[in-house]
């Protein structure tokens, strides 16, 4: 059940809402909790039903694996639960790729289906047991917590949010919502509907067009390549973007903040600001989690090194298994590495004036853009992508994308660049933040920050309109990250 789909936007989104207010006013919150938990499930089982006993054998597991943590640290129990959640996560994502990697044939492996949202519910429940083993915290119910990992706005691709940023919510604030941030939450929610709809899906068919072909041997010409891997640059950067949109307006609309996780990325001026603002919530988990563990910088500049290698190839395997994910991770722990090592240096221009930071800018888009086609080029399709560009044969001009398509690109290149974050435009709080959602909160720092008014309720609803026309139309994508 997508979010940009008719029987989320139509059926599944009000009934929830409307029974999840009537629970609050009329049941104490342990039946609330209850009612959202049941709404949770029936989300994920939508996709696959017999998944829902990975996720419920995930969620008791590392409930009481957290609860004995909580009474008395345990080194090995926390070990123990880490091997258990990994080898989970390993069993179903990655058997296949590492078996057949090493030339071996298991017809047992064929039919595995990844669960749905896997690697991110159990990242986030490796970060609630470290927390639990470090005493940050203190107790934990059942229900409240199994809310917490299954919570259907981020479960599928985010945030990943620890336990203290959303389980002392769920007591407080679940369903508390009032009118202005409900009406926040909403806007928010279709701004986000409309950069699925309008500008990743749009942008969508001509690059799968010029992927399949390159996949089945078919010619491509230059101009198209360059034009789709610009396409899928923004394909990807909408797509994220709506989704991470989406989630924290349900949020509000329920009356919970989620902590915002993508914040203007191709406006970075160097790979680690990049970083800083892109899946924000999955760079501050492998930072915590990994790197720091890993020794992080504290060990000398050869083992920090180490570190981020390490760190950027696992976070690359995560997002797919694929040895094209693990290319793009390196590629980028290598870009990492030279940027820390020019880092207040001559050589560090992004803390020059205004012009060298747009060129840096320009650049790193350039080279985050070009790095893309590792982590779309499966099956080593990227190799030929990358022929395909360096052939510079413009002569066959484009003939994959139609006018329309190419008028998106551009559209989507000025929002990306030049438009204002929704999370400056709707006063989202950053990851570390964690605080408490209120309507008065602030209007934020952009000139078109949201006012409770006539002007954005008319914007809301055409936005809505038109993407439910453009939904209508075609068939809803799902989003590029619900296959991690």
């Amino acid at each position: 059940m997508l979010f940009s789909s008719v029987e989320f936007l139509f059926l599944f989104l009000p009934i929830t809402l409307i029974a999840g207010m009537i629970a609050r006013r009329f049941a104490p919150t342990s039946v609330v909790v209850i009612a959202v938990l049941a709404a949770n499930l029936f989300f994920y089982g939508w996709f696959r039903w017999s998944y829902l006993f990975i996720l419920i054998g995930s969620i008791v597991a590392n409930y009481f694996i957290g609860r004995n943590l909580i009474r008395a640290p345990n080194r090995g129990l926390l070990v123990a639960g880490v091997v258990l959640n990994l080898s989970l996560l390993g069993f179903y994502k990655y058997a296949f790729f590492f078996t057949s990697s090493l030339g071996l044939d298991l017809p047992a492996l064929n039919g595995i289906v990844l669960p749905l949202a896997i690697s991110f519910y159990t990242f986030q429940q490796i970060s609630f047991i470290v927390d639990c083993n470090r005493r940050e915290i203190e107790d934990v119910e059942f229900f409240r917590y199994a809310l917490y990992v299954s919570f259907f706005p981020q479960l599928i691709a985010g945030p990943i949010v620890r336990f203290s940023e959303l389980y002392p919510q769920i007591t407080s604030q679940l369903f508390r919502a009032g009118p202005d941030l409900f009406a926040r939450g909403l806007t928010l929610f279709v701004f986000g509907v409309a950069k699925k709809v309008l500008v990743a899906d749009v942008l969508s068919d001509p690059v799968d067009e010029l992927w399949a072909s390159l996949g089945d041997g078919g010619s491509v010409s230059s101009a198209d390549a360059w034009l789709a891997v610009l396409a899928y640059s923004f394909q990807i950067y909408f797509d994220f973007s709506a989704y991470s949109d989406m989630a924290i307006g349900l949020g509000f609309m329920m009356g919970l903040n989620l902590p915002v996780n993508f914040l203007s990325p191709y406006r970075a001026v160097s790979i680690r600001d990049f970083w800083r603002r892109w899946h924000m919530t999955l760079s501050r988990w492998l930072r915590d989690y990994l790197y720091i563990a890993l020794g992080g910088n504290r060990n000398g500049r050869v083992l920090q090194i180490c570190a981020i290698f390490v760190t950027m190839a696992l976070g690359g395997l995560w997002h797919g298994a694929g040895w094209n994910f693990v290319l793009w991770g390196v590629a980028h722990g290598c870009w990492i590495v030279v940027s820390h090592l020019v880092s207040g240096s001559r050589f560090d221009l992004s803390k020059g004036g205004r012009f060298t930071r747009i060129a840096c800018a320009a650049m790193t888009f350039a080279g985050v853009s070009i790095l893309w086609i590792f982590f779309r080029g499966e099956h080593g399709a990227w190799a030929d992508m990358f022929a395909v560009l360096g052939n510079a044969d413009w002569s066959d001009g484009v003939v994959v994308f139609e006018k329309f398509e190419i008028v998106v690109v551009a559209i989507a290149a000025l929002l990306a660049f030049l438009a204002p974050s929704n999370a400056k435009i709707f006063n989202v709080v950053a990851p570390d933040a964690g605080s408490t959602p209120t309507a008065a909160a602030g209007a934020g720092s952009s000139g078109l920050a949201y006012r409770p008014g006539i002007a954005f309720a008319l914007a809301t609803a055409l936005l809505f309109l038109i993407s439910v026309v453009f939904m209508i139309e075609g068939e809803p994508n799902a989003f590029i990250y619900f296959q991690f």
